[in-house]
């Protein structure tokens, strides 16, 4: 590597989200060139996309534009998205042996690939993965159960480092408490929800536990946005039980607007539940939401409780429990205090721990170590 040369990494991606986009603009270190094959999140404005940020069309045209990047490390995908990302798998395996240059890959799946694709498949993804991850030279893990679950598949425990690879943070100065219109009045509480709608959110739970809550606190109300196939489902339960200005759906919102959201809300909610195939890796939202200095409320799916500490700053329920979803959602409503605590005890932990300029400072550090040693 040439002395003051600024190296390149290509990173390649299925979908291209804001908030992974952005964060990349923070890199100083390493030129980042981003290739992504869609953007079906919404989320990404017309400034988002610069020159380092292009589109490719299929497994040719990819390993003709990674070739072009003349790139000194290429970040991979997840063999454990299968099927969406073997394109990108066996594109940046590829080009990382014939331009002998470092692969270094995420790890976010924490379900086992024999439940999540079956005995037969699930066995084969985990020979892929292994071929894989031996080409890779670091591969950063997200949680614990991340880890285990690619150890489990064969991989050597010697290239993990724990990071928050491509889900750094947020950034702290964007996702910030609402100073000048923090008093929140405990006549109008509202509850927001933020995600896909879709059953392995906990929509159904979500739903069910507010008619109980508005049993009690009669102007609740509950604005939800994001986009999904429960849409409809939602509507026709607002009908039905008399709570058409009670639920607001808010259709998709733009990353960059999201902390606004936030702002309006007492307190945010994310119910997730496991699935054969899915259980939640992080509840990114959660850690936006405490950002903002809003207290959350969410259940023990996935590695969720990895980041949310009961009563630390969060409440956490069990999956699955209507009731116990409600409770902890009038608990925080009736108790300023309570409410003062967690937000606080968010926001710091947030700052300490997720804020993505900071994260993304020591990644870069971590990775040009990797890449003095590599030459």
């Amino acid at each position: 590597m040439i002395k003051n040369k600024k190296p390149t990494m290509v990173v390649v991606s299925p979908i291209i989200r804001r908030d992974m986009q952005s964060s990349f603009q923070m890199f100083k270190k390493i030129k980042i060139i981003h290739l992504y094959k869609q953007a079906s999140y919404e989320d990404m404005e017309k400034n988002d996309f610069n020159e380092n940020t292009l589109q490719y069309f299929n497994f040719f045209d990819l390993l003709i534009k990674i070739k072009k990047t003349n790139p000194d490390i290429i970040q991979g995908s997840e063999v454990f998205w299968f099927p969406f990302s073997l394109i990108e798998c066996c594109a940046t395996y590829l080009m990382s042996r014939l331009l002998k240059k470092p692969l270094i890959l995420p790890a976010y799946e924490i379900v086992f690939p024999e439940k999540k694709y079956g005995y037969i498949l699930g066995k084969l993804v985990k020979l892929i993965n292994k071929i894989y991850c031996n080409q890779a030279k670091v591969i950063f893990y997200v949680s614990n159960k991340a880890k285990i679950n690619y150890v489990n598949s064969g991989v050597n425990k010697n290239k993990f480092i724990k990071n928050l690879w491509g889900l750094w943070g947020v950034d702290t100065k964007e996702f910030i408490p609402d100073i000048k219109n923090k008093k929140l009045t405990d006549q109008k509480p509202r509850i927001l929800f933020v995600g896909n709608l879709v059953y392995r959110k906990g929509i159904v739970y979500l739903l069910e536990s507010f008619l109980q809550i508005k049993k009690e606190e009669k102007n609740a109300k509950l604005y939800i946005v994001g986009k999904g196939k429960m849409e409809a489902d939602i509507k026709k339960f607002a009908y039905e039980n008399n709570l058409i200005k009670d639920i607001v759906l808010f259709g998709v919102v733009k990353n960059q607007n999201i902390p606004k959201m936030y702002h309006k809300a007492t307190i945010s909610v994310l119910p997730s539940i496991t699935m054969n195939r899915t259980a939640e890796q992080l509840g990114m939202v959660n850690i936006q939401s405490l950002a903002c200095g809003i207290p959350i409320v969410t259940t023990d799916c996935g590695a969720i409780t990895e980041f949310i500490h009961h009563n630390y700053n969060g409440l956490v329920v069990p999956e699955k429990n209507s009731l116990a979803l409600a409770d902890a959602c009038l608990n925080l409503i009736k108790n300023p205090k309570l409410r003062r605590r967690l937000s606080v005890n968010g926001r710091k932990y947030v700052v300490t721990n997720f804020d993505n300029k900071k994260n993304i400072q020591q990644t870069e550090n971590i990775i040009l170590d990797m890449l003095a040693k590599f030459l």
